[in-house]
């Protein structure tokens, strides 16, 4: 669970960078406990028209991963980005899930949300 908030607040640094507020992104998180990765959908409201090459955005997410996980390689290694525009079907991103996930919601650990949702087997 450590390295799922240590990248949620990697990630929160990004936003903050961008001046993101948490209604301009949602982050989700997906574990393979069979073979130790970390998956995360990044959904943003800046994705929907972005200004940039899509590979810029891809640097700039794995940029702040780098920077904050460098004590932490090995958390740095399993981890996988996809970036989404916030006007796509979310719902059929998930659907994508398979049982040997672990669906971890960004919700979920930030407790101060007013909308919780649980983890949930994919």
């Amino acid at each position: 669970m450590a390295a799922i908030i240590r990248i949620r607040d990697s990630i929160g640094r990004l936003a903050s960078s961008k001046g993101w507020t948490r209604g301009d992104y949602r982050l989700d998180m997906i574990v393979n406990v069979d073979w130790g990765s970390i998956h995360i959908d990044l959904f943003a409201r800046e994705y929907d028209h972005p200004k940039v090459e899509e590979s810029v955005l891809y640097d700039e997410v794995y940029d702040q991963l780098e920077l904050d996980l460098t004590v932490e390689p090995d958390i740095y290694a399993m981890v996988g980005v996809l970036i989404w525009p916030w006007n796509c079907d979310q719902m059929a991103v998930r659907a994508r899930i398979n049982d040997s996930y672990i669906r971890i919601d960004d919700a979920l650990l930030n407790p101060g949300l007013s909308e919780l949702r649980p983890i949930a087997l994919a």
